[in-house]
């Protein structure tokens, strides 16, 4: 049965009223008959035609939206299951599609994360209206670099201008965005001087992923950009900004709970000086046991048990720095130590007493960091170093020398890469001085090692050519022959030619 027509309403068109039932006038109608309707609707904008308009809210601002069906204008409105009131919210909102950093292996990491911590910086920086994160890496050595980008599978090599014409061309590795959260996420276990800043801009990401609005808004903006700015500050300021945030519950990865407590590294001499010296050197023959080591003469007060050398000259060529050895270092130690050498350590020869020996050194603004060095490898001295300017912060230098340095490097030998030529070079030194005495009292090596560890050190645009010659002539007094090309083989193979 037809529901009745006892509603009475009017026809806008005609103006006359008629009868409709409830449900009609619930969903308002307006027409007494559909002439009255087209004659209504000739000429007008079809808005108030097919779906009604609702009102939105977007996901990334807060303003409200109409849309379904079309405006009083006659445009068409946006469908209803729109989130976003304009392309530009749409386009902010997504999140960074960039590369991610490939799963590293712990052997990577370990290498990586300390040489990050010494040439390397994350920060977050001003792009248009929106942030950019950062993570770089620089350094004069780009096959290091290239190491870095193929095991990352991200990033790239972009070389940074001189303003001296002396110095030699850096080569910065960067990557943006996902890719830098991403590789800082995997290496953030291993860091320690760099923590602060790897955990500020991960919570930075973290806030974006949350609510996307932070990345334009412009107070948030400016307060993450100081921020970073403050926590890579050199100086006292960077040094105070960074402490701040920082405690020292990431030392422990210089303490591996694997290593042998107070068990000295015995050296192995890797690099075999000792075993190719000629089998008819004279003071391996036990019946002339009775001759000085350094100038082979025979001794002519044999009474004497504690007699070391046929003169005063001789014991004193003969004497030379001694210390106890270095402790016996895990793999992982020795990966993270390796990098940290190569980022913010030197290794040298210097002069001692008439003679030289092997040193190595690694400096740093964080002494905490420093100490933590000194306990895992027990040895070296640890003191303050001199500030160059008022603005410099101060730093803190660790040092070992001589058999210290012989058995820490030893560990770290297959470890390193750009410094393997100065650790050949220490270690030679020392292992001609402790196991051939009778090549302590020549002069004319020790100044030849001297010499090439300045060259091999040194700043600036130094020829390649140079300190190859100057090695080649070190090899040649060292070893005569077969172990001259046993030294440049491995010379060869660490890609210093």
């Amino acid at each position: 049965m037809p529901s009745p027509k006892d509603v009475k309403v009017r026809c806008i068109q005609c103006r006359d009223y008629f009868f409709t039932t409830k449900q009609q006038a619930k969903n308002n109608r307006r027409f007494c008959n559909p002439t009255c309707k087209h004659a209504w609707q000739t000429g007008k904008p079809r808005s108030d035609r097919g779906s009604r308009a609702i009102i939105l809210r977007c996901n990334f601002c807060p303003t409200a939206f109409p849309a379904g069906g079309r405006s009083p204008d006659g445009k068409r409105l946006p469908q209803k299951d729109r989130r976003f009131c304009s392309r530009s919210c749409s386009a902010r909102a997504k999140l960074n599609t960039s590369g991610e950093c490939k799963e590293l292996l712990d052997s990577d990491i370990d290498w990586i994360s300390k040489y990050f911590e010494g040439d390397g910086s994350a920060f977050v920086r001003f792009q248009g209206s929106s942030l950019l994160f950062v993570a770089t890496i620089g350094n004069t050595d780009r096959l290091k670099l290239n190491k870095v980008a193929e095991l990352t599978g991200v990033g790239t090599l972009v070389p940074r201008r001189t303003k001296v014409q002396k110095h030699r061309t850096v080569w910065n590795w960067r990557c943006f965005g996902r890719s830098a959260i991403t590789f800082l996420k995997q290496i953030r276990p291993w860091l320690c001087i760099n923590a602060p800043i790897a955990d500020f801009l991960l919570q930075c990401w973290n806030e974006i992923a949350r609510d996307r609005s932070l990345l334009y808004s412009r107070d948030w903006q400016s307060r993450v950009v100081r921020r970073s700015k403050e926590l890579n500050g050199k100086g006292p300021a960077g040094v105070r900004a960074r402490a701040t945030s920082h405690d020292n519950s990431d030392l422990h990865l210089f303490n591996d709970p694997a290593q042998p407590l107070n068990l000295q590294y015995e050296c192995k001499l890797v690099l075999g000086i000792c075993d190719l010296i000629d089998s008819s050197f004279e003071t391996r023959r036990p019946e002339l046991s009775r001759l000085c080591p350094v100038c082979l003469r025979r001794l002519t007060r044999c009474s004497n048990s504690t007699q070391i050398g046929c003169s005063r000259g001789c014991a004193y060529r003969l004497r030379r720095r001694r210390g106890r050895r270095c402790r016996v270092l895990t793999g992982a130690q020795c990966r993270q130590l390796a990098g940290f050498l190569e980022a913010e350590g030197a290794i040298s020869i210097a002069r001692s007493s008439g003679t030289v020996h092997a040193r190595v050194d690694i400096a740093n603004t964080e002494a905490d960091t420093i100490r933590a060095i000194q306990e895992a490898t027990g040895v070296g001295s640890v003191c303050a170093m001199s500030r160059y300017g008022a603005k410099a912060a101060p730093g803190v230098n660790w040092r070992c020398t001589a058999d210290a340095a012989h058995s820490f490097l030893e560990q770290l030998y297959p470890y390193l890469d750009t410094k393997r030529p100065q650790c050949e070079l220490a270690m030679a030194v020392q292992e001609r001085l402790g196991h051939v005495p009778s090549r302590c009292g020549d002069r004319r090596w020790q100044a030849e090692a001297l010499e090439a560890s300045i060259a091999l050190n040194a700043k600036g645009t130094r020829p390649e050519a140079l300190c190859l010659e100057i090695w080649c002539g070190l090899i040649e007094i060292l070893d005569r022959g077969k172990g001259a090309e046993v030294l440049m083989h491995k010379f060869d193979r660490s890609g210093r030619q």
